[in-house]
């Protein structure tokens, strides 16, 4: 795990809820976080379509570049 991981674990548990930008070193995930803990962020994501049905991402924290939280 990370060094910084509880810090930012806890820092990210005051913005459940946000929709937030999670850069990995190949990837870019945009969604609303709904869960950081166990060294895991879940983000919910809505990719339009006909189909409104939000798109589940679990992304280890070991693969996290950043997170930038967007403004509400």
């Amino acid at each position: 795990m990370r060094p910084d991981a509880p810090r930012l674990i806890e820092a990210l548990q005051d913005r459940l809820g946000s929709d937030v930008e999670v850069f990995l070193q190949n990837q870019f995930y945009s969604g609303t976080l709904m869960q950081a803990e166990n060294g895991v962020l879940t983000v919910y994501s809505d990719i339009g379509g006909y189909d409104a049905t939000p798109v589940k991402f679990v992304i280890p924290l070991s693969a996290v570049q950043f997170v930038r939280v967007l403004p509400a």
